[in-house]
């Protein structure tokens, strides 16, 4: 499954119907960028498609929210064509539904919707168009966008505005593409799932029931982190085969072909063969991962999905064995994804920064100092410790931190299970082996906790980022 959540995938197919009903289309929906759709600009340049004619009154009109406004004062755009509602819908933009009333059967030919193909649509919608003006403005205000909600192309717009609202796709895109930048703008901003586990070993008993137990979520996760100690003594062709065959729930389920790896402390034996059991490039295209940068074929690298940023390092241990230069290439690395404009990053390898169990209590004040610059970073995942824990680093953990992040432990994928020490961590739950669901939306990240073969959750909380 790509980084495209299936709640997204059905706005896009609700904006190709909406496309052969409202009869334009715009290639700008696809370069959505990807914020919070609580900005509701994210959708902004998605929205744009909202079609060359009436879309357009996405460009300015039906463009996210803020756009939209802006949009609809300056003519709800589509100049001539959406923008009639330009001159005299338009105008109206700016009293919105109202003005579209009274001017929208005027900007009725084209502008009338703001939407896609405005003309016949929203120019005869002029009546329709200006109620769906006060509507429109109400998307806006929940981060649809623009004209949209009801007037833009019709049925087109709602599910681009309405579903984009909370995608962070400006549906104010009636406009085929500006739909399908919805869809874009939903994946960049919210709704994916992702399965953080680590340290089987010889238990592939637990991990293979695991496995199957992640399978039939629903939604089923996008993709999954694993963070070391695949085998109980190093790499090898029989213990490898074994793993992979746990990961795929004894059946082949697909997890492997979706799953991005770190080495722990036990499979060292042979990094270049451990390398080449491995092909990030193929999951990457699987599941719709982009520019994924290599420092150390597949080993030590990085990759986006939706709006957000991942680094796996390679520290086959404790925390306290990442280099100097590894700990420079991911300060550039987090550099470069914060220049994209992504919300989240998110960090793994073995060793916890913080450890929590058996392997306490080494410390790693530059891997702080270096996290410290980025406030794209949200989380960390690990494995080494056999417990599912959870711990939020700050000042109170390091005293050099400034930039306060939280460390995830998922290290009982059959390995554990192993209690905490008294203190180290805010959460644990040592008593069976398990594994972490996280749900990225917008700018909040959710995580479940799960014992193996339970379905009925530890514990689910919420992180939000300011």
């Amino acid at each position: 499954m790509k980084c495209i959540s299936s709640f997204v995938m059905g706005i896009a197919l609700a904006t190709v119907l909406g496309l052969m009903l409202g009869g334009c289309s715009s290639g700008n929906g696809s370069t959505s960028t990807t914020r919070d759709s609580s900005a509701a600009g994210s959708g902004g340049t998605v929205g744009r498609s909202g079609g060359t004619t009436g879309g357009m009154g996405g460009i300015a009109a039906g463009t996210g929210g803020a756009t939209g406004g802006a949009g609809q004062t300056a003519g709800g755009t589509g100049g001539t064509t959406a923008g009639t509602g330009g001159t005299t819908a338009g105008a109206a933009g700016t009293t919105g539904g109202a003005g579209r009333t009274a001017s929208g059967g005027t900007g009725g030919t084209t502008a009338g919707t703001g939407g896609g193909t405005g003309g016949t649509t929203a120019g005869t919608g002029g009546t329709t168009a200006g109620a769906a003006g006060t509507t429109g403005a109400a998307g806006r205000t929940a981060g649809s966008s623009g004209d949209a909600a009801g007037a833009s192309g019709g049925a087109a717009s709602s599910s681009g505005g309405a579903a984009g609202g909370r995608a962070g796709a400006t549906g104010g895109s009636a406009g085929g593409a500006g739909g399908g930048g919805g869809a874009a703008g939903g994946a960049g901003s919210t709704s994916f799932r992702f399965i953080v586990w680590a340290d089987t070993k010889s238990g592939t008993a637990d991990f293979t029931t695991e496995s199957n137990q992640v399978k039939a979520l629903n939604p089923p996760p996008n993709f999954t982190i694993y963070s070391g100690d695949l085998v109980d003594s190093g790499f090898a062709a029989g213990p490898m085969a074994n793993w992979k065959t746990a990961i795929n729930g004894g059946t082949n389920n697909g997890m492997f072909d979706i799953s991005f790896v770190v080495r722990g402390n036990h499979d060292t034996t042979d990094p270049a063969g451990f390398a080449a059991f491995f092909n990030y490039d193929a999951v990457a295209a699987t599941v719709g991962a982009t520019n994924l940068t290599q420092q150390q074929k597949n080993l030590t690298y990085s990759y986006d999905c939706g709006n957000s940023h991942f680094v796996a390092i390679d520290v086959p241990d404790d925390a306290t064995l990442i280099t100097t230069a590894q700990i420079a290439w991911a300060d550039s690395d987090l550099a470069a994804a914060e220049a994209r404009g992504l919300t989240h990053a998110f960090l793994n390898w073995h060793g916890p920064i913080y450890p929590v169990a058996e392997h306490c209590c080494p410390s790693v004040p530059a891997v702080i100092d270096m996290l410290n610059k980025h406030p794209i970073v949200t989380a960390t995942f690990h494995g080494h410790e056999h417990t599912n824990a959870h711990v939020r680093i700050n000042s109170t953990r390091y005293p050099n931190c400034t930039h306060e992040f939280d460390e995830f432990i998922e290290g009982a994928a059959g390995a554990g299970p192993q209690t905490c020490q008294a203190g180290r961590a805010d959460d644990c739950f040592g008593a069976k082996n398990g594994f972490a669901v996280m749900d990225v939306s917008g700018k909040s990240l959710t995580a479940t906790i799960y014992y193996v073969g339970s379905t009925t959750p530890l514990k689910t909380f919420t992180i939000t980022k300011p």
